[in-house]
């Protein structure tokens, strides 16, 4: 035992000290008044290596999504500009009325973040119908493809005569 911790047992002795030792599992003391715990488990990691992936999956989840339908990334992320617009816009609104001050470069400010963040937010639904109309025409082409092979005999190679010589 490492001299700091002596020192520590010695001021406090209610505090027991305790050994992780994997020949005993059990909490019984031995014949010094040490707990004997069983091992901890290597499996579950530590708080910041579970926020270190949970970040991975978040980069992930971008890098997929932004694989998959660029557009749809950008025009969702222009979309959150709703949400401060709305809230300034909200803001003006009840100074305005409530207390009279006139606050006309923050009015135009909130209109330009809702009417950005709206016009987004609809060309974000558009690119999801846009690539829903792209896997139907995919399917249907492949669906024909398939139906035209289906449709088709097999070439027949025709036995050339043997020449003469």
């Amino acid at each position: 035992m490492n001299r700091k911790l002596k020192v520590l047992y010695e001021k406090h002795p209610h505090i027991k000290p305790v050994y992780i030792c994997a020949q005993h599992p059990c909490k019984e003391q031995d014949r010094n008044g040490f707990l004997h715990a069983a091992t901890l488990s290597q499996a579950q990691p530590e708080a910041s290596a579970r926020k270190l992936a949970g970040i991975k999956i978040a980069v992930d989840t971008l890098r997929l999504a932004w694989r998959y339908n660029p557009l749809l990334l950008a025009t969702g992320t222009a979309a959150l500009m709703l949400a401060p617009g709305l809230a300034i816009a909200t803001w003006v609104g009840y100074r305005y009325i409530f207390l009279g001050v006139s606050h006309f470069v923050w009015g135009i400010i909130a209109i330009v973040l809702t009417a950005v963040g709206f016009i987004a937010l609809l060309l974000a639904m558009l690119t999801i119908y846009l690539k829903h109309m792209e896997l139907r025409i995919m399917r249907t082409i492949q669906a024909l493809r398939d139906q035209l092979l289906s449709q088709q005999t097999p070439h027949r190679a025709v036995p050339q005569p043997k020449e003469l010589d």
